[in-house]
């Protein structure tokens, strides 16, 4: 996955347009189409990991993970397994986990 396509995912997943991101973080609004074709400053890379939450490894393909919370991911969750989500049914999926968690025995 490029970075490009990275950064599209998670704009997706937060349900906001690449032009919106771009103007929030005070970038020209067709900069992160640019990314296809070239690659940012360090500056930007890190204004751009920090608005998503993720680090620049991330971005840059040298992990697989971001650092969000599982609670956000499921805040901005738009599908699972297929079928989309509407906010109550994140809304029972977070209550579903915390009572797991909070009644799972201790090792």
């Amino acid at each position: 996955m490029t970075l490009f396509e990275r950064i599209k995912l998670l704009a997706e997943q937060k349900r906001i347009s690449l032009r919106t991101v771009a103007i929030e973080l005070g970038l020209g609004e067709n900069y992160l189409y640019s990314l296809k074709n070239k690659k940012p400053n360090a500056d930007n890379l890190e204004k751009i990991a920090d608005y998503f939450n993720t680090t620049t490894d991330y971005l840059l393909g040298r992990e697989s993970i971001t650092d969000e919370d599982l609670e956000t991911k499921i805040d901005h969750a738009v599908m699972f397994g297929g079928k989309p989500l509407d906010d109550s049914d994140r809304k029972m999926f977070k209550e579903l986990l915390h009572t797991y968690l909070n009644n799972k025995p201790q090792k």
